[in-house]
């Protein structure tokens, strides 16, 4: 039998992060899937509804990321021109990019899945798009609140953000095409 891997400190903090998170998407989904609080509909207006307000918080979050990163910018001398300036702009500025680029390819996911799950899942199921977009904020509330503490402290905000968004796109997938 094989050992199992000796992981650091920090990728033990990360696993803890994306199991906790998992646990937060099952329950979630479960809810929502059981004691779904949404009229059933099927008509294309109602899904669009549903999908618009599904991305609304999501879309907030990306507004949040935009508006601080700008914000830093100019109140920081040395970062207002740190876009095209040769010199490098400050670690802060550097922090806030990051968090940004990531909650816009993690927003660009998110509608692509968001759309396909509103169209296309049975109306037993289409409450889960709106638990994604719950569960999309508050991944990236904390995940832009534990960036700054390192890879262990954002895994949580991360993968609650990603794998809602896996999890929604794989049962999307298994119910349009195999059920």
């Amino acid at each position: 039998m094989t050992q199992p891997p000796n992981f650091t400190q920090k990728q033990q903090g990360v696993v803890r992060g994306v199991i906790l998170s998992l646990f937060t998407i099952a329950t979630a989904y479960s809810t929502a899937r059981y004691f779904s609080p949404l009229p059933a509909t099927s008509s294309l207006e109602g899904r669009i509804r549903i999908l618009a307000l599904s991305l609304l918080f999501p879309a907030l979050t990306l507004l949040v990321c935009i508006g601080r990163l700008g914000n830093h910018r100019f109140y920081t001398p040395q970062d207002i021109d740190s876009t095209v300036s040769p010199t490098k702009g400050s670690t802060q500025a550097a922090m806030l990019q990051a968090i940004l680029q990531n909650t816009l390819e993690q927003l660009m996911l998110a509608c692509i899945i968001y759309l396909n799950a509103a169209l296309f899942l049975s109306l037993e199921a289409v409450s889960l798009v709106p638990a994604a977009g719950g569960l999309f904020t508050i991944g990236r509330i904390m995940f832009i609140r534990g960036y700054a503490g390192g890879a262990a402290s954002r895994s949580y905000g991360f993968s609650l953000t990603y794998q809602s968004t896996l999890w929604l796109g794989l049962v999307t997938v298994l119910q349009t095409f195999f059920v």
